[in-house]
């Protein structure tokens, strides 16, 4: 992070500190400027040593006063240092005012510019008071740089542990998110379910009722009786026959039976053994968000229901491959393929076409409805459907029950 953004995103207590270090300088410079009045008396130079000091007040408070922008507040900081480094060095009275300067300094700079900035106050301080010695006492030389090292090293070390904590903040910030979102998306499926199984239970099974009492008043009918009650009975019953097929096809959409207390490669597993196909697991498997389990395994539903329909294939293999960042399926058979881009689908996600369940346009919805990839190829010979998720990269283990990888 720079530092303009640093100062921009900086916690509030952290500018709670900042607001006493303010205050602490102009109180220091202030008490300073007092003593030496009185040391000094109002002479020409003692006169030039005050307008300097009102003047690093000044700087400094345009960097500080009311909401300033990142830059004003580095370019008035670093000036009002640079004044009173030139200020100490010919007045040693205000050698106290290095302490609040060490941390403005620290708030608008990081790095090797604050490290250069410090040593000059340390520099300055530590000349001064040499030349208040008389130049005979080395040890007040040696002090403020002992000082400045020790103070260095403790703010460092405090300014790391305090970007440690705030990326800490920020990751578990992250991880309640993306947990909400999660348990947003599970509480959909859990959702999707319910309402499947409430159908299932009511529309599909009166539904179906009725129609075994139409076929039932069908058969009282002599055979040769084909009068217009017994066409509409027919008509009633074509129509109660076509909205059973849809509301099961709705039902289909609506709830992953397969998923049901298993992973999307079990899942997989069993439609590879109903189907007759061929299921080859690569990568390190892992945990998968329910969504994008439910997403590619009506891919290769909807893939194998079409090899199989249309496609006259004797060979179907699924791939289900694990990287580091995403999760794919690909449904290749040997059928007699087909044009990919005239598969007599339907304009609308979800709709049945030609070529059987949701189609391709479906399927390829599901996928970039989580932001991924669906490809189609097909030439005389076979035809590979393709669908790859984005994933989380951090690797989460998953028992392989059968012992593949």
């Amino acid at each position: 992070m720079s530092t303009s953004q640093a100062l921009a995103n900086r916690p509030a207590e952290l500018r709670r500190i900042d607001r006493v270090v303010d205050v602490a300088l102009f109180l220091i410079t202030a008490i300073c400027a007092a003593r030496f009045v009185t040391n000094h008396g109002l002479s020409t130079r003692g006169t030039v040593i005050l307008v300097a000091a009102g003047v690093c007040l000044l700087v400094y408070a345009l960097g500080v006063v009311g909401e300033p922008s990142p830059l004003r507040q580095r370019v008035a900081i670093t000036a009002a240092a640079v004044i009173w480094i030139g200020l100490v060095i010919s007045a040693s009275s205000f050698a106290w005012c290095a302490f609040p300067l060490f941390f403005a300094i620290h708030r608008v700079h990081s790095g090797r510019t604050a490290t250069v900035l410090n040593a000059g106050l340390v520099a300055a301080v530590a000349i001064s008071l040499y030349l208040l010695s008389g130049g005979r006492d080395f040890g007040l030389v040696i002090g403020p740089i002992a000082g400045g090292v020790v103070l260095s090293m403790a703010y460092a070390t405090l300014e790391r542990l305090f970007d440690a904590r705030q990326k800490l903040i920020n990751d578990l910030i992250t991880t309640r998110d993306q947990l909400a979102a999660s348990e947003r998306n599970a509480g959909m499926l859990t959702e999707r379910h319910r309402v499947a199984v409430e159908l299932h239970d009511t529309v599909v099974q009166g539904t179906a009722s009725e129609l075994l009492l139409l076929e039932a008043a069908d058969q009282t009918w002599a055979e040769d009786d084909h009068g217009p009650a017994r066409t509409s009975v027919r008509e009633a019953e074509q129509v109660l026959r076509d909205n059973l097929s849809e509301t099961r096809r709705m039902l289909h959409r609506l709830a992953s039976e397969r998923l049901s207390g298993q992973d999307l490669g079990p899942a997989l597993q069993d439609l590879a053994d109903e189907t007759g196909a061929e299921l080859q697991l690569v990568g390190n498997r892992r945990a998968l968000p329910a969504e994008v389990q439910h997403a590619l395994l009506r891919v290769a539903q909807e893939a194998i229901t079409n090899a199989r329909k249309h496609a006259e294939a004797s060979m179907i293999k699924i791939t289900l491959t694990f990287h580091h960042d995403e999760v794919g399926v690909d449904v290749a058979d040997n059928g007699i393929g087909f044009d990919a881009d005239q598969p007599g689908e339907s304009d609308e996600p979800g709709e049945p076409g030609e070529r059987g369940g949701y189609g391709l346009r479906a399927m390829a919805w599901r996928v970039q409805n989580l932001g991924g990839e669906f490809t189609v190829e097909s030439r005389p010979g076979g035809t590979v459907i393709a669908a790859t998720v984005p994933i989380d990269d951090t690797p989460a283990d998953v028992p392989d029950p059968a012992g593949e990888n």
